[in-house]
């Protein structure tokens, strides 16, 4: 994973955390030496590919990925593997499902995608049931996925697109690539238009806006920081995302800090709202005192596909509510 490089090691565990909320249970994976090398200058093509003779067939599957690199197919994708449960929604958004013969554990929506094989989870991915499943398409998490295991897939002639969303409108830019890679531009251009519709009709602005304090881990207390999407999310809805600045992903917060930072609304995903008892009795905290602790969809929040419009829809909820009790 690039991000982790440079991180303090008392860091790693929460972002495994935040993988695991994103990929689900984990099943031990093996992996398999690559028995070619490629060149990796160029755009990539599919294992049994050849440039198509004609430009303009060459250009409807071609697309930039969100690491930079040019992604080109001769023909579109019939067989995808994707290595990120959101990539397995993203591609049913944008009329890709049937497609689909691969993914990792957790990948359980839509419901179709729970009979998908599974080739790995967060814990490790395998080369070997990839290449067995024979794809023309990998669409991979770019700091989800062990990059050594893309190096091997390229290296074995597959083309790999790699899914990085930075911010909201990534995610439309993703959906409509998948579309066009797949065959399927007009239905994905249609989906992604109808998210980025959906962001527009749901962008509020609040005066003042509320301090929210985003809580990913309750011991030690941590939260998600750098412009990371839940951020951009509370922003989005009206609101001041707490620690935003800070120079790590997952910054642990000490109370005292947080104390000091006054959240006016504290955020949390969850199946349910048991988290919320670790806050009894911490009135000093406003957000404690006036009741403004909400729970997400922590499938929505957490994956940056189609229903991170559910997880918009309900933050936006939950800030406009407190905003209408009055803050202090």
């Amino acid at each position: 994973m690039r991000d982790l490089s440079p991180m303090p090691g008392r860091y790693r565990p929460a972002l495994t955390l935040v993988l695991a909320l994103c990929l689900g249970a984990a099943a031990t994976a093996t992996s398999a030496e690559a028995t070619m090398s490629a060149s990796d200058s160029g755009p990539r093509t599919g294992p049994r590919d050849t440039p198509s003779s004609d430009g303009a067939a060459s250009a409807r599957y071609r697309v930039v990925d969100d690491s930079g690199d040019t992604v080109t197919l001769a023909h579109p994708a019939r067989r995808i593997v994707a290595l990120s449960p959101h990539l397995v929604e993203i591609a049913y958004a944008a009329g890709a499902g049937s497609a689909l013969v691969g993914t990792v554990e957790g990948s359980d929506a839509p419901a179709a995608a729970q009979s998908l094989p599974r080739v790995g989870s967060y814990r490790g991915i395998s080369v070997e049931a990839i290449v067995a499943l024979e794809p023309d398409l990998i669409l991979a998490w770019g700091s989800g996925t062990p990059p050594e295991t893309l190096e091997k897939l390229e290296s074995l002639g597959m083309a790999v697109y790699r899914s990085e969303p930075r911010a909201l409108d990534d995610i439309a830019a993703t959906i409509a690539a998948v579309g066009r890679l797949s065959g399927h531009a007009t239905a994905g251009r249609r989906a992604a238009d109808a998210f980025e519709r959906g962001l527009a009709e749901t962008e509020q602005t609040l005066d003042p806006a509320p301090r929210v304090f985003y809580q990913l881990g309750h011991e030690p207390l941590t939260t998600l920081a750098k412009g990371q999407i839940v951020t951009q999310v509370i922003r989005h809805c009206g609101g001041e995302p707490l620690f935003d600045d800070s120079p790590v992903i997952v910054p642990q917060i000490d109370r005292e800090s947080l104390v000091l930072a006054a959240p006016q609304v504290i955020l949390a995903a969850g199946k349910s709202d048991d988290w919320k008892a670790q806050w009894q009795g911490q009135e000093a905290v406003p957000a404690v005192r006036d009741g403004n602790l909400y729970t997400l969809s922590p499938d929505a929040i957490s994956r940056p596909g189609p229903r991170m419009l559910d997880a918009v829809d309900e933050v936006c909820q939950a800030l406009s509510g407190a905003a209408a009790k009055g803050t202090d």
